[in-house]
């Protein structure tokens, strides 16, 4: 594990203890056996530490992804590419869904990483094959976006194992995204 990764764990691991408002740097730094000052070179702040584990999250989803059948419907390979994600994220479940209580009360937040959950959402398409140009392409980014928030609001009360609850409402979502002709 590299220092980004560990980092970002360990803010994931203090998250899940302490919540996301719980959450200090100096605490991280202290627990990486870093400086304060060494972690500034990495991450400045919480929400910073957050795109990275989106960013990680991109390049973990499109590595187990693989090579990608272009022959499937694109709903199909969103599916497989968004619940890959989702199962990327269970591993950190309790301090995820800390995360996303807190940005329902931190609406700056929020606002603030929605440019790089955009982001993340374009990466999906294009492993998907679908490429998001123009006006279109934007519309089908922020779609996609809005099914997966969609989702992780049921993943985060789904106590199945399997998360078929997630599973329903991403199929559910997607329909929609689908039916809006993209």
């Amino acid at each position: 594990m590299n220092t980004r990764e560990l980092i970002i764990n360990t803010a994931l691991n203090i998250t899940a203890e302490k919540g996301w408002n719980g959450l200090l740097l100096v605490d991280v730094a202290r627990s990486c056996d870093m400086t304060f000052s060494a972690l500034l070179e990495w991450f400045q702040d919480k929400t910073d530490i957050l795109v990275g584990y989106g960013r990680l999250l991109d390049l973990k989803t499109q590595s187990e992804m693989g090579q990608v059948d272009h022959e499937l419907p694109l709903k199909d390979n969103l599916f497989d590419a968004l619940m890959t994600r989702i199962d990327l994220l269970s591993e950190h479940r309790d301090a995820v869904v800390n995360i996303l209580k807190s940005l329902k009360c931190e609406p700056i937040s929020g606002f603030i990483i929605l440019p790089y959950m955009a982001h993340s959402m374009q990466k999906m398409l294009e492993i998907c094959g679908y490429k998001p140009v123009g006006m279109r392409g934007h519309m089908a980014v922020m779609a996609l976006g809005y099914a997966y928030l969609q989702t992780l609001r049921a993943w985060m009360y789904d106590d199945s194992v399997d998360l078929s609850k997630t599973m329903a409402a991403l199929d559910k979502n997607l329909g929609y995204f689908e039916k809006a002709g993209f």
